[in-house]
């Protein structure tokens, strides 16, 4: 993590988001499996939150795509000094790259655990892995547009 963007608060941040996008995942993909018949009431609201399915996920999706664009937003002067004392543009996008993508298979790997310890299905998941993968690459545009501060 020394020449990384990201440093220890921002990797916490965006593992835990992931985190929480991953296992919302599972959780409204899976909601069938849930037995409440004690709880009408709960039983009730699960039911209307999975019919909010895709909407939910796009929202959860969609935060984890603003923190990636503040991020960028935040890290333009340390791009910009980075590139004075040395360091190469190209360079600075691998490593972003490489960090963004360890950060979210950290993560999918804590939520594949989980879900193998519930015995529930993953297969929701690897499509975020690539819708997620996919952005982390277009916004790598974003890291050289910091080059000219």
């Amino acid at each position: 993590m020394r020449y990384s963007l990201f440093r220890f608060i921002d990797f916490f941040e965006i593992c835990i988001l992931y985190i929480v996008c991953f296992i919302s995942n599972t959780l409204l993909m899976n909601i069938q499996i849930f037995n409440l018949s004690n709880s009408f009431i709960l039983q009730s609201f699960l039911q209307s939150l999975s019919e909010y399915y895709y909407i939910t996920l796009i929202l959860f999706s969609f935060i984890i795509i603003i923190f990636h664009y503040q991020f960028l937003g935040r890290k333009k002067t340390e791009v910009f000094c980075r590139i004075l004392v040395g360091d190469t543009m190209i360079q600075i996008i691998k490593r972003y790259i490489l960090d963004s993508v360890c950060i979210l298979l950290i993560a999918f790997l804590i939520s594949l655990v989980l879900n193998i310890y519930l015995k529930i299905d993953v297969k929701g998941n690897l499509y975020l892995i690539f819708i997620f993968v996919t952005y982390i690459i277009i916004s790598a545009g974003q890291v050289k547009q910091n080059e000219n501060f």
